[in-house]
């Protein structure tokens, strides 16, 4: 069974917006309309020059990894179990989106490696009755 976008919902919608398949799944940043600088996640204001005239807009789906780590102690309120891989990935509007990084091991990955947003279930729930797929956002290598 195909669930609708209804059944599928965003963890953080400020942060991720869900589509009706993954590839159409974007993360939602800011651009100061101003300096042109853009942010992960979004912002009341630009840090560069103080605007407050800022425009959301969907971020890269794929991006290059920076640096990763991988986590051995579980953080107070984590939805995942450790060990866990961590990363920086910067996109090609220059930002840097620190994410868990899935579909690897430690071993395989290397600074430089190319990465593509991917979604992940975080949990199910019901809402009104109906089960709900929460989804959250992740990288993979590519």
């Amino acid at each position: 069974m195909v669930k609708t976008k209804s059944q599928v919902v965003s963890l953080e919608p400020d942060v991720l917006e869900v589509g009706f398949s993954e590839k159409e799944c974007s993360l939602l940043g800011d651009r100061c309309r101003l300096c042109d600088l853009a942010f992960f996640p979004r912002r009341r204001f630009c840090v560069r020059c103080c605007g407050p005239e800022l425009e959301e807009i969907r971020l890269s789906r794929r991006g290059r990894l920076k640096s990763f780590t991988l986590v051995h102690q579980r953080p107070k309120h984590a939805v995942i179990e450790p060990p866990y891989l961590l990363g920086e990935i910067e996109l090609p509007e220059r930002v840097v989106v620190y994410s868990l990084v899935t579909q690897c091991s430690a071993g395989e990955l290397k600074t430089g490696a190319e990465m593509e947003l991917v979604t992940v279930k975080a949990r199910e729930e019901a809402r009104d009755g109906k089960p709900v797929t929460v989804l959250a956002y992740a990288f993979r290598p590519r």
